[in-house]
Parts: C-alpha cells; structure tokens; sequence
C-alpha cells in the first residue's frame, strides 16, 4: 500500500470510528465530570421537571464499540422516578436501534431501567414502550409497555462483564402492532443476529409511538442495583448503531485519490490539483484544490460525480 492510500486508510478509520455519522440520531458518551447527571447543560431533562439523582461515574470499556472508553458512564443506584429523557429526532417509519454498554454490577430488585418514549408532552398521553430490565436474579427483561408481560432469558447476566444491548423497536403499518426486540451481545456483532434474545414483542392493548426519546430509570426504592449504563447510541440501521466500519473505497491515478466510506469522500494529492464534487443532474456542489492537506467532505445518502485533476469517478453513499 503506497502512502497516500495508507494516509486515506488512517482517515477513513478515524472517521468512522472517531465521530457520529451523519444518521446517527443521538451519540451520548457522558462526557460530563464525576456527580450527579447534569440535565440542561448535558442535554437532558425530566418530563416533570425536577431534578436527576442518576450518579456520573467511570465509564465502561467494550472492544470495537465507538463509545468504549469515551468520557463517563451513568450509574443507576437510586430510585428515580422524574425519569432522565434524551431526546433525538423523532422516527415515524422503519426501525430505531439503540445501542448501548451495559454491566450489572448488582441487582435485588426487579425493574425496567432503559426505553424509549414518543415526543408528546401532555401528562398521560405520552407512553414508555421497550422497556428493557432486569430480574431480581439478574436476568435480562424486556416489555412491549406492560410490566407484567416482561419476559426474561434463562440464563443470569455475568456482573464482571460489560455487555453491548441493542434495543430494537420496529413500526409497523397499522395500530397496535409495532415490536421491540433487544440483543445482547458479548462481542460486537457488524449485522444484525437472525435471531434477538428476546421479542420480538408487541401487545395489542398498548399504543405505538414515534420514538423521540431514550429513557434512563432509576427503581431502587429501598432494595439495592447498582447498574451502569454508556455509549449511547441511537439510528436507523444496525450497522450505523453499533458502529460498523466503513468498506474503504479507494480509486487513484497520477498521484491523486479519492477516498469513499463513511458517508465521506475523502481527497488526496501529491500535487495542487483542482476537484469538483456534482450530482447526477451535472450541479456542482463543491470545488476547490487539493493541496498539501487532504479535503474531507460529508455527503448526504446519493449518486455524485468526483472530479480531481485528471482523475474522474463515480462514488455511491449509502
């Protein structure tokens, strides 16, 4: 590999690893200093308006996670009933993913403590649907809305370990019908697994949303958890939730590159050359000249034209 495509190769990696994609919805790292959860400073709030008791504390580790080792995590150990909310975008078709680490250091008492919410504000029209859990035991739970149809694994969660959940709710035509399943995983999975560990789940007596917002729950009371939650991470696709990498396309000659994954075109040359970004009706989006520095630019999900010096090329973001 010559150096202007070991230069790309390091970029695109960083790219795709060291900042949010353009689809990501929410990235939340807890990039906030150790105590209590901020709330309008960080982004969050209550839907009551009080205050949060949820504690900032040392953040989690998973291997090939984008948010492992980034800034904080929040511990779960109190009972909070305002309920912390962070809101994204609201989704009205297709699927949301929200991935997440997670390590249960302890838990004596049963309780949901993650889901999403849809964006109405009017005390009891608003609805809290996937709520993901945990048994007494340690067992993993999950709900469609009702707590009393949460069903759990068999098998208890390991509290040395750090786990990446994927909470997956998927909106279906029609009333009443829309699912959650939730994944587990010990290793970072780039496609989605056939099969959750648990769901999919719907209830028919509950009502769909329009997620807007993820959810942290605090249900303690006078029995002890001590839960930790990091790497937020909210899309529509799997492979933008987890943090897949991006396939690196590479196509050069006379010394200049064009580099293509992440949702970023990525331009090199050995010497000052000219380029021109245009889309397929032959509009010209960007131009300038490549010098010394590569040129990085985002692009929305199309077909473009890239043009530099003598080299044209035809790239796809997807």
């Amino acid at each position: 590999m010559n150096k202007i495509l070991r230069v790309l190769f390091t970029l695109v990696l960083a790219f795709s690893f060291g900042s949010a994609s353009a689809n990501i919805l929410l990235e939340e790292n807890f990039e906030y200093p150790i105590g209590t959860l901020p709330m309008q400073n960080g982004g969050w709030y209550t839907q009551w308006g009080g205050a949060s008791s949820l504690a900032i504390a040392d953040g989690l580790t998973f291997e090939g996670y984008p948010g492992s080792g980034i800034g904080n995590g929040v511990e779960i150990a109190v009972d909070d009933s305002d309920a912390s909310h962070r809101q994204f975008a609201e989704v009205t078709s297709g699927d949301v993913y929200v991935a997440f680490m997670f390590r249960p250091f302890m838990a004596y008492k049963k309780g949901y403590f993650f889901c999403l919410r849809d964006s109405k504000v009017t005390p009891g029209d608003f609805n809290f649907n996937g709520r993901v859990s945990v048994e007494a035991d340690g067992r993993l739970g999950l709900s469609f809305a009702n707590n009393k149809n949460a069903q759990y694994t068999t098998e208890a969660l390991d509290d040395n370990k750090t786990y990446l959940m994927v909470l997956k709710y998927s909106i279906k035509d029609g009333s009443n019908n829309d699912e959650v399943s939730l994944y587990c995983m010990e290793t970072l999975q780039e496609t989605e697994p056939i099969q959750p560990v648990l769901g999919p789940l719907s209830d028919a007596a509950k009502t769909d949303i329009n997620p807007a917002n993820v959810v942290l729950r605090g249900f303690a009371s006078s029995d002890y958890i001590s839960l930790m939650v990091d790497g937020i991470r909210v899309a529509t696709t799997w492979e933008e939730a987890v943090g897949k990498k991006g396939g690196l396309e590479v196509v050069n000659k006379s010394g200049n590159s064009i580099a293509c994954a992440a949702g970023k075109v990525i331009l090199s040359a050995e010497t000052a050359s000219n380029y021109q970004i245009c889309d397929m009706l032959g509009c010209t989006l960007y131009s300038g000249k490549v010098g010394a520095e590569h040129v990085a630019l985002d692009l929305r999900k199309g077909v473009y034209v890239v043009r530099l010096g003598d080299l044209t090329h035809k790239i796809i973001i997807r």
